[in-house]
């Protein structure tokens, strides 16, 4: 009888003395002389007992949890990005990276690679490298032994590619006496990762933000 399923039986015991009024509980003794472990009689606690037992894999790093940044990873394609996944249990846990229709992640040498550490890393490319179902990926980290399988939060990542950026002012036609009004157009691609600091007018003027923030 291997130690355990021995050590399920007595905890099947266990439970029965909680409801009968007996207590069993029996310690794990030295190996007999052919090498097998055999079980006795005598006082232990079934804490010990479920120390022979395998432990379910637990996420201890990843993202585990929502926060502010909704699961979005924004990164600078001259930097790479790396997506940490670690996690602990009893067999050790193995750690695989998904897509959220949960096919397995390969790498790809030169622009995808998983760490020995589980670690998932995209390397840095350039414009003409870039590949969408790849930089812009949403990758989800992936834990399981024996017991199960645990999931990490899905990590959608944002790549920020760098490359010349164009701004336009348009001209604006107005009657004398009016406020005119102008806009600075930016990329759409790239609208909420760039904020209009200062104008700059015919000499080398400058004009900042007001104190009111919004006003000119």
């Amino acid at each position: 009888m291997s130690v355990i399923y021995a050590a399920f039986i007595l905890l099947i015991a266990e439970e029965l003395g909680r409801t009968s009024g007996f207590s069993l509980s029996v310690p794990i003794a030295p190996p007999d002389s052919d090498g097998a472990q055999r079980l006795r009689a005598r006082g232990t606690s079934l804490q010990n007992l479920q120390q022979l037992l395998p432990s379910g894999p637990v996420l201890a790093e990843g993202r585990t949890e929502e926060d502010d940044s909704g699961g979005v990873v924004t990164y600078s394609n001259n930097s790479g990005v790396v997506l940490n996944c670690a996690a602990k249990g009893d067999p050790e846990p193995s750690i695989t990276w998904r897509f959220l229709d949960q096919n397995l992640v390969r790498e790809i040498p030169g622009v995808r690679e998983i760490l020995s550490n589980g670690s998932l890393v995209l390397l840095p490319f350039s414009a003409s490298q870039y590949r969408q179902d790849v930089h812009a990926g949403v990758y989800q980290c992936a834990v399981s032994n024996p017991t199960g399988t645990v999931l990490g939060l899905p990590a959608t990542l944002r790549p920020v590619v760098t490359q010349g950026v164009e701004v336009m002012v348009r001209d604006e036609a107005v009657m004398s006496g009016n406020t005119a009004v102008l806009t600075c157009e930016l990329p759409s691609s790239l609208r909420d990762l760039l904020t209009v600091t200062a104008w700059e007018r015919d000499r080398g003027v400058h004009i900042y933000p007001s104190l009111h923030g919004a006003s000119w």
